[in-house]
């Protein structure tokens, strides 16, 4: 349960610095939603060469849920 835990908790951080690099201003629960929807949609059979599945899937979970969330860079 620990190594479940500090594996969820790092995929949480690893996500949380790709979006700050990209969009700057994510919340916690973007993140959490936006891993645990791309679990469970990879979980699901794909196309051969599982092209395009895990991009789709990431831009859907954080678009679809959240369509007024969307901030200006920063930079």
């Amino acid at each position: 349960m620990v190594w479940s835990a500090l594996t969820w908790a790092a995929s949480v951080i690893n996500y949380w610095a790709v979006i700050e690099a990209v969009s700057a201003g994510a919340a916690w629960f973007e993140l959490g939603f936006a891993i645990v929807a791309i679990s469970i949609g990879l979980s699901v059979s794909s196309s051969p060469g599982f092209v395009g599945v895990f991009q789709f899937i990431g831009q859907q979970a954080l678009v679809a849920p959240f369509p007024n969330a969307t901030r200006p860079c920063r930079r």
